[in-house]
């Protein structure tokens, strides 16, 4: 039977989705954007030969001090046959000759001010792009801080992968703001900010595998950071894309944990090429993204850029990327 597939089904996620969300333009630029608009690809009939999992820089985490939220996972993108936990896409068809080059998407700065703005950033954006395939992991949203009557919007989250958390409260209101969405495919919402009894709570940041916690009452922290997502693909199971911890303020009941998955606990940044969150209320940042391609070693071409690390297992080779390169089929 002939096996032909469109690359651009794997494409993720769609520009419309993108815009929906509300996420900047300018967050998806040159070869990202020709990737995300394209509607046509290359068809062939080879089988497809490559597993990948793609993973962005977690955001990072909310409010310099306070009641800050924790900041969401980078989005994750898998193609293979692991267990379904976000929708899989199906393995990739990497042709021979092409070069496929590859962008680690940095973590997301924590904010550096209390009041009156909130200046955490979102995670970068992580891509695979060869003139035939076009993949897309979307940053991971900050966190949401503490809001001042000047900047009423400083406590929600932001937008990405998976969304930020929720700040605890807003100046001279006194309740909680909001966490953001995720990108559909890629991630999970982040929690929102709650206020209880002189409390101010801060939501948990999304993660792969699970929403982030809104601000708890009992007992009374913040929330916790969504958990990530387990893959093998490494030769090594590992979890990928945690949500940061929240901050707490009016209270001595203490922070939200981590997502596992390199979401980092309150005050704690997250973990490198994971894709963690960074926690709420220390100036934390999100933790830097990763690629992994597995294949046949009888597939495997040997030629890369970026120094990225090459390993066995079994009859196939693992190529890990925590930085930028490429590799060339």
């Amino acid at each position: 039977m002939t096996k032909a597939r469109n690359i651009a089904a794997l494409l993720a996620p769609t520009k419309s989705t993108v815009d929906a969300l509300g996420i900047a333009a300018t967050s998806v630029t040159g070869a990202q954007a020709s990737a995300i608009s394209a509607n046509t690809a290359k068809v062939t009939n080879a089988e497809p030969n490559t597993e990948i999992l793609l993973v962005a820089g977690g955001g990072g985490g909310g409010s310099g001090g306070g009641e800050g939220g924790g900041a969401g996972a980078g989005g994750l993108v898998y193609a293979g046959t692991e267990y379904p936990k976000l929708p899989n896409l199906p393995k990739v068809i990497l042709t021979s000759g092409t070069v496929y080059t590859v962008t680690i998407g940095a973590g997301g700065n924590g904010s550096t001010t209390y009041a009156p703005a909130n200046n955490a950033t979102n995670g970068a954006n992580s891509t695979i792009v060869g003139s035939d395939l076009g993949m897309v992991a979307i940053g991971g949203g900050h966190g949401g801080g503490y809001p001042h009557y000047d900047h009423p919007t400083g406590g929600v989250g932001g937008s990405g992968g998976s969304g930020g958390g929720g700040g605890g409260n807003a100046s001279g209101v006194n309740q909680g703001q909001w966490g953001q969405e995720g990108i559909s495919g890629q991630g999970n919402r982040g929690g929102n900010g709650a206020v209880y009894g002189g409390g101010y709570l801060g939501g948990g940041g999304g993660g792969a595998g699970k929403v982030g916690d809104r601000g708890n009452y009992r007992p009374m922290r913040g929330g916790s950071g969504g958990a990530g997502l387990q893959y093998s693909i490494s030769g090594t199971s590992t979890y990928y894309a945690g949500g940061g911890g929240a901050h707490t303020a009016g209270t001595n009941s203490g922070g939200g944990l981590g997502g596992v998955g390199g979401g980092g606990a309150v005050h704690v940044a997250g973990t490198v090429n994971t894709g963690g969150g960074g926690g709420g209320g220390g100036s934390r940042n999100g933790g830097s993204g990763i690629a992994i391609l597995r294949m046949l070693t009888t597939d495997y071409s040997g030629t890369t850029t970026g120094s990225p690390t090459v390993s066995t297992s079994g009859s196939y080779t693992i190529i890990k990327f925590t930085g930028s390169g490429s590799y060339t089929h």
